[in-house]
C-alpha cells in the first residue's frame, strides 16, 4: 500500500513538508554515497593500470574535489549561477584527477584514464539495459 494514502494525524501539508526535509537532509548522505563508490571503482581501475594508493589514500586524496563547490552559494544569483556550477565542476573535476595522479604516484594520463574508464562503463552499461529493456517491451 503507497504510503501517501495512509491516514495519518498530521494534516497534508505538513506531511509534505517533513517529506521535503527528509529529502533535503538525507542529499549529503547520497553524495557521500557517490564520491566513495565511485573512488572504488576509480581504484580498482587505477590498481589495473599499476597504481599504488590504498583505500584511505585513494579517498583522502579525493575528498579535495569538493573544495571549489564551497561557491556553490553563490548559484542562486542571476546569470552568474550557472557560470559558477560550471568553473566549480571542472575545477573539482581537475583537483580529482589531480588527486589521483598523486594517491597512485600516476602522470596525468593514467589519473585520466583510471578516471574516466569507470563513468565510461557505468555510460555503457546503462545503456545496454536501457536497450535490453526496449528489446524486452516491444
Amino acid at each position: 500500500m503507497d504510503a501517501a494514502v495512509l491516514l495519518t494525524r498530521l494534516p497534508r501539508p505538513v506531511g509534505v513538508s517533513l517529506r521535503s526535509l527528509g529529502a533535503f537532509l538525507s542529499l549529503p548522505f547520497g553524495r557521500l554515497a557517490g564520491w566513495i563508490g565511485y573512488a572504488m571503482w576509480v581504484l580498482l581501475v587505477a590498481k589495473l593500470l599499476g597504481g599504488r594508493a590504498t583505500v584511505a589514500q585513494m579517498l583522502g586524496a579525493t575528498a579535495l574535489y569538493v573544495a571549489p563547490h564551497a561557491l556553490d552559494i553563490l548559484s542562486s544569483v542571476p546569470c552568474l549561477g550557472l557560470v559558477i556550477g560550471m568553473v566549480t565542476t571542472v575545477w573539482g573535476i581537475a583537483i580529482y584527477v589531480k588527486a589521483v595522479a598523486v594517491a597512485n604516484e600516476f602522470s596525468i594520463s593514467r589519473a585520466i584514464a583510471a578516471t574516466v574508464v569507470p563513468a565510461l562503463a557505468g555510460a555503457t552499461l546503462v545503456k545496454l539495459g536501457l536497450l535490453v529493456t526496449l528489446i524486452l517491451t516491444l
